[in-house]
């Protein structure tokens, strides 16, 4: 599942994905961002994107539980600003703990 959250913020959804497959995911979309310029006024634009990686594991509880979906939103945000904070266009990922 993917959403804008708001602004240039956005959401995927993987289930049955740990926080490997996740991180391959995103740097494959980051990639494909970077790759394909954006043209304006005729000029190519590149575009960057930053990411932040969560897993919430299976063990922690029902992914229906607001507060568990609220904190590993907050630590992908987290992992995201980090990679934003390294140079942008990366992909970081964060452990969910309790």
């Amino acid at each position: 599942i993917m959403g804008r959250m708001g602004g240039e913020e956005f959401i995927f959804l993987f289930s049955k994905t740990d926080v490997r497959q996740g991180h391959l995911a995103a740097e494959r979309i980051r990639a494909l961002i970077e790759a394909n310029p954006v043209f304006i006024e005729g000029r190519p634009v590149t575009v960057t994107a930053s990411f932040g990686i969560v897993s919430i594991p299976p063990s922690t509880g029902s992914t229906g539980d607001v507060n568990l979906l609220e904190r590993a939103m907050e630590l992908a945000d987290k992992a995201m600003y980090q990679a934003k904070s390294e140079g942008r266009n990366r992909v970081r990922t964060a452990e969910f703990a309790l």
